[in-house]
């Protein structure tokens, strides 16, 4: 995701966006198989696309929800804290860490 470390939004949002568009047409709702998803969330919430946020948010939400794997939990985790904010640190920002210690 060098296009995301880079600042370049609409290029990670192009690159993104069509492979999560797969993910979310097909039969797979396993949330391994989109690590990317918190990315995309990431990037949307940058560029102000609230809308899109909500959407991939909350079906990236209802996959890990029915594994409550680690991994995907963390990465749940942290995509809360980038939408809570810096005003609600430091409880957002530290729990994908805590959920990955335990």
């Amino acid at each position: 995701m060098l296009a995301l470390g880079l600042g370049r939004g609409e290029e990670a949002i192009e690159t993104l966006l069509p492979a999560a568009r797969r993910w979310h047409e097909s039969s797979c709702r396993e949330p391994g198989g989109v690590a990317f998803l918190p990315d995309l969330v990431e990037v949307l919430a940058q560029v102000g696309e609230p809308e899109e946020v909500e959407f991939w948010l909350g079906r990236f939400r209802a996959a890990v929800e029915q594994t409550k794997r680690q991994r995907p939990l963390a990465a749940l985790a942290r995509c809360d804290g980038i939408l809570a904010g810096p005003d609600a640190f430091p409880e957002p920002r530290e729990r994908p860490l805590a959920i990955l210690e335990s």
